[in-house]
């Protein structure tokens, strides 16, 4: 069994030292030889476990928060609650203490069950744009479940004023015959000129999905303009792939990458056009080794990750990879063994190239550490086992900040008692966590 911290490397090492001469004392030497190298591997990935938040499901709190969480640069979190349990679905901030030592303080910023209230919930994660304003999706808009809206939650033009919602597209099964299905649960993508990247999935046999950017007015108080980057088709089978998945990632150079959850589950990147006007262009990076692709992240690398299940390895994260810029894209396994794959399951970089992941059937928080020489192997440590009252069932997107602190949210677990538990998950009304 793999020592989860350090006390008990150093207890299981002092029963392993060597005693006595023969096969006995060299069997004492080799076991002590490999927990020192374990636990050497191990003390890499001590963390302390601080709850941020402990969600109660009652008196407008919210429940089950989702991760993914956004923050800006003062360290305001900025997360969503389901629909699921009791309180309904929320936008809300977490703000840090002004000392050490100190208790977050969580502000509702917007209420989808107050009255007079048209975006009613199953929001997205929220996107933090230049100016402090928040942007997603909501499956339910217009006082209508079938319709969805792009919408953008604006602060308050002075300290204690209310946030404003501003919807800035609407999309439903009548409009749109470049993706009608609602958008669901992936984050928008952000560039830095504030351009909005999401995707639409398949609506029947009259679209297969579609990758759309939302653009700012020109003039302030003008119309947001809506364009469809790509359609995809389903034709011709051999060689075709369609139905993207939720949350797209961006790199410096404007190019988006995605993972589609049709068709063998492949990696794609769709890079803007070489002149104005003209076509994105999308390029298979890789897929047909595997199922039940995440969606990925770009590390500063440039190297791009996600986590399937592949048929030799079982559960894997996966990197793509170009030798050069403009070159073929190569496809490699990381070493781990774990649960995950799909919507939720998504990685994260910090500056340096650590991955960082969930495991919420093994009620995990884990990071891969980059080998220090090419062709090396990354290191697989476990950072985090959630019991219950600390929270559980670590979902979706990790947020690692500048210091290299890990945040991030437990959809269930914690003290809350007074929520529906999400089923089939555990008790609790869910957390949010901060991994030093």
């Amino acid at each position: 069994m793999i020592p989860q911290n350090h006390s008990v490397c150093v207890q299981q090492l002092a029963t392993a030292r060597p005693s006595g001469r023969g096969l006995r004392g060299i069997a004492g030497t080799l076991l002590t030889a490999f927990l020192v190298s374990l636990c050497a591997g191990m003390a890499l990935a001590q963390t302390s476990l601080t709850a941020l938040y402990d969600f109660r499901g009652v008196q407008g709190d919210g429940s089950h928060p989702v991760g993914d969480l956004s923050m800006d640069d003062q360290g305001v979190l900025y997360g969503v609650t389901t629909t699921q349990g009791g309180g309904g679905a929320k936008i809300y901030m977490l703000v840090p203490p002004a000392q050490n030592g100190g208790s977050w303080r969580k502000v509702t910023l917007y209420d989808g069950n107050a009255p007079g209230n048209t975006v009613h919930g199953n929001f997205t994660p929220v996107t933090l744009g230049k100016n402090g304003e928040l942007y997603g999706v909501s499956q339910n808009c217009a006082g209508f479940p079938r319709v969805a809206c792009i919408f953008q939650l604006a602060p308050p033009a002075s300290s204690g004023g209310d946030w404003a919602m501003n919807v800035l597209s609407y999309q439903n099964n009548f409009e749109f015959g470049d993706g009608r299905i609602l958008p669901v649960a992936g984050k928008l993508a952000i560039d830095s000129n504030g351009n909005l990247y999401g995707v639409t999935h398949r609506h029947h046999h009259s679209t297969y999905g579609t990758i759309y950017q939302l653009s700012p007015p020109l003039t302030p108080g003008g119309a947001w303009t809506r364009n469809v980057l790509y359609n995809f088709q389903r034709f011709p089978l051999i060689g075709s792939f369609w139905e993207p998945q939720d949350g797209l990632a961006i790199d410096g150079n404007g190019a988006l990458y995605g993972s589609t959850l049709i068709a063998m589950n492949v990696a794609f990147q769709l890079a803007p056009p070489a002149t104005a006007g003209g076509p994105w262009i999308l390029s298979f990076i890789g897929g047909g080794a595997f199922l039940n692709l995440s969606a990925l992240t770009v590390a500063p690398s440039g190297a791009v990750y996600g986590v399937g299940f592949v048929f030799d390895r079982g559960v894997s994260a996966i990197e793509f990879a170009q030798s050069s810029p403009g070159g073929g894209w190569t496809t490699s396994f990381l070493p781990a063994s774990f649960h995950g794959g799909g919507p939720g399951w998504e990685l994260v970089s910090d500056k340096n190239g650590v991955l960082y992941g969930t495991d919420m059937g093994g009620q995990i928080v884990y990071k891969l550490t980059p080998p220090a020489i090419s062709g090396g192997d990354w290191a697989y440590s476990i950072l985090h086992t959630f019991s219950g009252g600390d929270g559980a069932d670590p979902f979706s997107r990790l947020l690692v900040d500048s210091q290299g602190d890990v945040f991030g949210a437990t959809l269930t677990g914690g003290s809350g008692t007074r929520c529906h538990n999400y089923p089939p998950r555990q008790a609790g009304c869910g957390t949010v966590f901060e991994l030093q």
